[in-house]
């Protein structure tokens, strides 16, 4: 495939397949990664950053991307957002909204991703955001979720599609853009 034909299918989870990522290892499967809002898909890809206040404003200079508003249904969900899992798991929040990308060795999201990605018994992952600086400490699942999804996991009642943006405030996002 392309790197054109990849901005084609964006929600495919292609870009996967060239590196690692948070919950995902290079060559694992199919990732594609969502925020549940706006603010949250432009804190994680970093078109803008917050102050200490939680003000936004614009990030590094970068090129031109594409929001897509982005509909779906995943009835197979492992939720790292519920503290009673994560307790469960012997985690804490920084293990999720860590530094993935500083470690030489597999982390424990990328564990966890491949482990849910490989069992079968799960469409995607929720997690916090590690951008959004309400999910530290005042986590809002309204706003401050993201989902790696396995698009190839997804069954027959399960879906995730790109859609003609409508309400930018309402709808769950997914940001393309050039590296």
């Amino acid at each position: 495939m392309s790197h054109r034909d990849q901005y084609v299918k964006p929600l495919d989870g292609g870009g996967a397949d060239y590196s690692d990522g948070r919950f995902h290892l290079k060559n694992m499967g199919k990732v594609t990664y969502i925020a549940k809002d706006i603010r949250t898909a432009l804190l994680e890809s970093r078109k803008i950053l917050l102050d200490s206040n939680d003000n936004a404003f614009r990030g590094s200079h970068s090129p031109p991307f594409v929001i897509y508003s982005v509909q779906f249904n995943m009835r197979k969900v492992l939720d790292l957002t519920d503290q009673n899992l994560l307790d469960e798991l012997e985690l804490d929040i920084s293990d999720i909204t860590g530094n993935w990308w500083l470690s030489d060795e597999t982390t424990s999201t990328q564990f966890i991703g491949s482990t849910a990605y490989n069992s079968d018994r799960f469409h995607a992952v929720a997690y916090r955001s590690a951008r959004n600086s309400l999910s530290v400490t005042n986590y809002d699942d309204e706003y401050d979720t993201n989902f790696a999804v396995f698009p190839t996991k997804l069954d027959n009642r399960s879906f995730l599609e790109a859609i003609p943006p409508t309400n930018m405030e309402d709808d769950a996002c997914f940001l393309v853009g050039q590296k």
